[in-house]
């Protein structure tokens, strides 16, 4: 059990590694500020990014991580995201393939989770942001 606590603590110092990199430096500043709030706008995603919060990934033991990944890695937790321009005839049918490729049984147990019931984007719907940095060239 000890060299499993280890191995979780070092991929806790790799995975907060990860996320200063990501965040401390004028690209991030400008994603995480000005771009997360207006692409992900109604959702927890304008708020913060999925990585998590520091004090929960340092402060989390093997058993809670053991927890969070059966909880939520599971198939009817997954998602397949199709992004286009797309007229109903096309939709049909690549909702109709993808049903045959990835044909999963429902949960005998489901998971209870939030919901966010968020805006569908509105056709030709334009936003306009100008961003600047004093760090960034």
């Amino acid at each position: 059990m000890f060299c499993l606590i280890k191995k979780v603590d070092n991929e806790k110092k790799v995975i907060l590694e990860e996320k200063r990199l990501r965040t401390t430096n004028a690209d991030a500043r400008i994603w995480l500020d000005r771009v997360l709030p207006i692409l992900y706008r109604g959702s927890i995603y304008a708020d913060r990014l999925p990585i998590g919060l520091s004090e929960v990934i340092k402060n989390a033991t093997v058993w809670q991580l053991k927890d969070f990944y059966k909880t939520w890695y599971r198939p009817d937790n997954m998602s397949i995201v199709i992004v286009g321009d797309f007229d109903d005839k096309i939709y049909v049918v690549l909702e109709k393939s993808l049903k045959s490729i990835f044909n999963m049984p429902k949960a005998d147990i489901p998971l209870n989770r939030p919901k966010y019931d968020l805006p569908v984007p509105k056709k030709g719907n334009l936003d306009i942001e100008i961003l600047t940095d004093n760090e960034q060239t």
